[in-house]
């Protein structure tokens, strides 16, 4: 059975379709309740969720574009992108795809390679931070999710103008802003819930280790020496630079 097939199977065509064109939010969340009951199996499970990446995240691409239109972020819509993204770590093909170029300037899956951000990764990440930090002792992040992460964050840092940045909360309406701000809020996340964190690959030190030799310290270092030092340090410099220029001419009388 080819993938196509296992999603017309399993999330059939008039369950996805309202998903995708749900004008607004009390549309998007009855549907997400028809996904999620014809999504379990008899037991109750809810594993079938992940079947709608079948067809390379694009399902799940139009659900958040839609819910993004709609500002909505309600507990099913979590629930979905915590199974796909957490869960199964399946955040790379689908954040690629939201890119706001071309499909054929954006046809990997490696976020490198995403030309530029806009609303939607901002919203996907947005989502993703909020529940990592309302489920923060329940939620297992698995190292695929966490490199994928830091991946945004290399990349975001190449196009994040820290001069010109606005001095303001999340979101701040500038969508590249917005993915550093939410990747790091994301990292913070991952680091408070290291109970729940679990890694698929059996590397001793877990996910700290894998982050840190993967280069996560010298990249926030890179951060913070493009955003030079604190308001509070500069006042202090700018003051002491000026007593400097005022004490030879005051020694002169």
């Amino acid at each position: 059975m080819d993938a196509g097939k296992s999603l017309e199977l399993c999330v059939p065509d008039y369950i996805v379709e309202p998903l995708i064109v749900a004008s607004n939010s009390s549309t998007l969340d009855k549907a997400l309740v028809h996904l999620v009951e014809i999504s379990k199996t008899p037991d109750g499970n809810d594993e079938r969720l992940v079947e709608l990446l079948k067809d390379q995240g694009l399902h799940v691409v139009e659900i958040i574009r839609t819910a993004a239109v709609a500002g909505f972020k309600e507990e099913r819509l979590k629930l979905l992108l915590s199974r796909i993204c957490l869960d199964k770590s399946y955040i790379s093909p689908v954040f690629s795809k939201l890119s706001p170029v071309s499909t054929a300037e954006n046809h990997d899956d490696d976020m490198s390679r995403v030309n530029h951000f806009g609303g939607e990764h901002a919203f996907l990440l947005s989502i993703l931070s909020e529940i990592l930090n309302e489920r923060i002792m329940d939620v297992a992040v698995s190292s695929d999710f966490s490199l994928s992460i830091l991946g945004i964050l290399r990349n975001v840092v190449g196009i994040v103008d820290f001069v010109e940045t606005p001095k303001s909360g999340l979101p701040t309406g500038l969508a590249d802003v917005d993915v550093l701000g939410y990747s790091l809020t994301i990292f913070r996340g991952i680091s408070a819930c290291g109970g729940g964190i679990e890694s698929k690959e059996d590397v001793s030190g877990g996910i700290a280790e894998i982050l840190v030799s993967s280069g996560l310290i010298e990249l926030l270092l890179s951060f913070l020496r493009d955003l030079g030092p604190p308001l509070i340090i500069r006042k202090t410099m700018r003051k002491s630079e000026n007593q400097e220029v005022k004490t030879p001419s005051s020694s002169k009388h």
